[in-house]
């Protein structure tokens, strides 16, 4: 199964780690949707492949507990266990832990997170490799790996003037579908816990494209009538695929 990395490799994930500072999840902010809509269901064609998530379960805070894959036949069911301190994701008998402070993840196992202003702005995986983001008007604009024994790879995203509520569900294409469709991460990313604030502050719009030296990728987008994404149209070297999201 080409899984969702969203259950990480036991040996990376099972660590317990420490936090950083954050956002109010109850608080949309001045950009945020005028209906606030809970997502229902994700289908992602490519070609003959087909992956279904659904079954989303929310408990009384609005928060995601369990959703199911069906990935071109094979099946499992993700759940999300809410502590003060960290967050508990579990399928198949993985576990990944997210550790909280001021709700909002800053670790997941040996990948450390660091934030300005709410803003998600480098992801660490040792003290010489790091990933850092460029933030302008709201959106994560430029990604650059730093390296130590090699020249720093950089990658330019660009945004549409449509507002995102969605966080990065696009990276969903890089895990179901051979589109190369990367934004921010790690390999144990989840863009649900993202969706809902636990990695600082969303985009303001929706990406619409990448360019860099060895990728580069084009995304478009259909929404309903409270702005959230119906169908997401994605194209690089590799192909076409299409993801279609139900909301309620």
């Amino acid at each position: 199964m080409k899984a969702i990395q969203l259950i990480c490799a036991a040996m990376i994930c099972c660590a317990m780690v420490a936090g950083f500072s954050s956002c109010n999840k109850d608080d949309d902010g001045p950009n945020g949707p005028a209906v606030k809509m809970q997502l229902e269901g994700i289908t992602i064609t490519e070609g003959s492949s087909t992956t279904t998530l659904s079954n989303f379960v929310y408990d009384n805070q609005g928060r995601l507990t369990s959703y199911d894959v069906n990935d071109n036949g094979d099946k499992e069911t993700i759940t999300y266990t809410y502590n003060s301190s960290y967050i508990e994701r579990s399928s198949n008998g993985y576990k990944c832990t997210f550790n909280l402070e001021n709700g909002v993840i800053t670790a997941i196992g040996s990948d450390t997170y660091e934030y300005s202003n709410g803003n998600m702005v480098r992801w660490v995986e040792d003290p010489s490799y790091y990933i850092s983001y460029s933030w302008e008007n709201g959106n994560p604009v430029r990604e650059t790996v730093v390296n130590p024994v090699s020249s720093n790879y950089v990658t330019s995203f660009g945004y549409s003037e449509l507002p995102c509520y969605i966080g990065n569900f696009q990276d969903l294409f890089d895990e179901y579908a051979s589109i190369s469709v990367e934004l921010m991460g790690g390999s144990c990313w989840d863009p649900f816990l993202q969706q809902q604030g636990y990695f600082g502050n969303l985009p303001k719009n929706l990406v619409t494209s990448a360019k860099a030296p060895r990728n580069e990728w084009q995304l478009s987008y259909e929404v309903n009538a409270n702005g959230y994404p119906t169908k997401i149209t994605g194209k690089d070297e590799n192909g076409t695929a299409v993801m279609t999201l139900t909301w309620r």
